[in-house]
């Protein structure tokens, strides 16, 4: 594993942050970088191919999942399913998507109240997924139940709220 530690074992909650937040600015990069073909032009020497960034923020990302799964520890492990949703999202790879925003929605539901603004955030990914799958029913459903989480939880006047309605 190329990450190295000096004063953390490699199992540390802290390596499993840091392996995250390397993880997801290799998938922003990518996720830039495939709508960007002028920045790659411009900086070919700088510049990887995007799928090779790809792979290596799931490399990141998974290995955090792995360190947080390892420790059990919940709240961090849905933050991991929501990365490698977010990356594969990026990629406009719905299927796998799907599959980790949902398991951050069960993980959620198995830890909060069903009215909690995180399983209102799983909600909300899994309506963006549906609406880039053309399913708008189901990213209705979704869409209206993260709605309804924050207005129950926030201000009507919220940016979340906001954001919230504008999903619908």
């Amino acid at each position: 594993w190329p990450l190295q530690t000096v004063s953390w074992p490699v199992d540390h909650v802290d390596v499993a942050a840091s392996c995250q937040s390397v993880g997801v600015v290799y998938s922003k990069q990518a996720e830039y970088k495939r709508l960007s073909p002028e920045a790659a032009k411009s900086n070919l020497k700088l510049i990887k191919n995007p799928e090779d960034e790809f792979s290596q923020a799931l490399q990141y990302i998974f290995k955090s999942l792995d360190i947080r799964k390892s420790l059990h520890n919940e709240e961090d492990v849905i933050k991991s399913y929501n990365s490698v949703g977010n990356a594969y999202f990026a990629q406009e790879q719905y299927k796998e998507a799907l599959e980790f925003f949902t398991k951050a929605l069960e993980t959620s539901q198995s830890l909060y109240a069903e009215n909690h603004p995180v399983i209102a955030d799983c909600y909300g990914d899994l309506g963006r997924v549906y609406y880039k799958q053309e399913d708008y029913k189901t990213a209705l459903e979704y869409a209206s139940k993260s709605l309804n989480i924050r207005k129950f939880v926030l201000e009507e006047n919220h940016p979340d709220v906001a954001q919230a309605f504008f999903r619908i």
